[in-house]
């Protein structure tokens, strides 16, 4: 793909190519954005179920990749949130250690001019640590200082996650784990405290939401109080406890996506709070990040690159962006999962007002359910003669 005199949706904001200013723009929106391919030579993995040793992920690793570039984006935003006096090259290079191949050394991490300052990892090491101090005192470890340590989305730590769902190194994973497997991930090493992340599959839950991110505040609140709080259909408040990563996986077709579909998928780049969608075409999965026209704009992670072993300038290039592709939302595949992130109480209220807007679309992609479930009721014997009875046959 070439940006020329049409208009491009990259996430939610558009650009015209065809002016310089436009162009700019553009390209600094792009380098906000991670490319992360195939990588080869790096730490040996052990597929579970035939011992083999992969050494890289070259012809499955795919969708793990696609997954990991919808995921910086998403720590893109939240750091960018957090650590607002910083810039946006600092930010992209805090992230990356998070995603390698191999270990990283504490030396590095101790290095205070470095400009990967390690921000928003400090929670990881630290669990990490206590995890080794329990079993030093345990006897299982010897005493020693911790010189090196696994980064928390490496695909090392994804394939072994993995396992949990019959998934392991060498294999295919699907787009509908992955979230999963990250959500164990982040929650177990407490690496983004402050985050919850929920994954649907073609219908959001907001009682699910809310369960998760808020909390529910008892009593009455007085109309000046209301604007504080994020108040549901059945009139209940809740407090914002926490950030939310939705992802929302669904098929829409059996190969490929009906035409009528077309109009709500681009619908979902007006939403500020739209992280992208992952898939592609059949076993190819990508990163799909805006769109031209009738084309989806990607990053294509089937290219394979060596793996890295420090934070150095040469690390960062591997992870930026080379080439921009497109594909025909003709060609993509009916399955496919899309994110959404909020970070605040407005962020959560825009995106519960877009989900609505969202419904009215005459086809929409997935269905959001407002109301909390009900409770099951069962049917009364006279309920059951009635339908037995009915004489019209279906």
């Amino acid at each position: 793909f070439v940006p020329q005199t049409s208009s491009i949706h990259l996430l939610y904001k558009i650009y015209n190519p065809s002016e310089p200013s436009g162009l700019k723009l553009f390209n600094e929106a792009l380098n906000k954005l991670l490319l992360i391919t195939y990588r080869s030579n790096y730490k040996e993995q052990k597929n579970v179920k035939n011992n083999s040793i992969y050494t890289s992920d070259c012809g499955w690793g795919c969708m793990i990749r696609s997954s990991q570039m919808i995921f910086t984006r998403m720590i893109y935003q939240i750091f960018e949130y957090i650590y607002t006096s910083e810039p946006p090259e600092k930010i992209i290079k805090a992230i990356i250690p998070f995603f390698m191949d191999n270990n990283l050394f504490m030396s590095e991490i101790n290095i205070k001019s470095s400009e990967f300052t390690m921000i928003g990892m400090d929670s990881y090491i630290l669990q990490l640590k206590k995890y080794l101090e329990k079993k030093i005192i345990e006897n299982q470890y010897k005493q020693l200082e911790i010189k090196s340590f696994d980064p928390p989305f490496s695909i090392h730590k994804i394939c072994t996650i993995g396992e949990i769902y019959g998934r392991t190194c060498g294999e295919w994973f699907s787009d509908f784990e992955l979230p999963k497997i990250y959500e164990i991930i982040n929650s177990t090493f407490n690496i983004i405290p402050n985050l919850s992340i929920l994954h649907f599959n073609s219908d959001i839950d907001m009682d699910t939401v809310l369960e998760n991110c808020f909390e529910k505040v008892e009593g009455k609140i007085s109309d000046e109080d209301k604007k504080k709080y994020f108040t549901n259909e059945n009139n209940e408040n809740f407090c914002f406890k926490k950030m939310g990563a939705i992802f929302v996986s669904m098929r829409l077709g059996v190969s490929y996506i009906s035409e009528e579909y077309f109009p709500s998928i681009k619908k979902l780049f007006d939403c500020k709070q739209f992280l992208g969608l992952i898939g592609g075409k059949f076993h190819s999965a990508s990163y799909f990040f805006g769109f031209c026209g009738d084309d989806l704009l990607y990053l294509d992670p089937h290219f394979n690159q060596e793996s890295c072993y420090n934070l150095s300038d040469k690390t960062f290039m591997t992870y930026m962006n080379k080439t921009i592709y497109k594909l025909s939302l003709k060609s993509l595949q009916s399955a496919f999962t899309v994110g959404f992130l909020f970070r605040d109480l407005n962020e959560f209220r825009d995106l519960y007002i877009f989900f609505k807007s969202y419904l009215l679309e005459k086809v929409p992609c997935f269905h959001v359910r407002f109301v909390p479930y009900k409770e099951e009721r069962h049917l009364s014997d006279k309920e059951i003669a009635n339908i037995f009875n009915d004489e019209d046959d279906f």
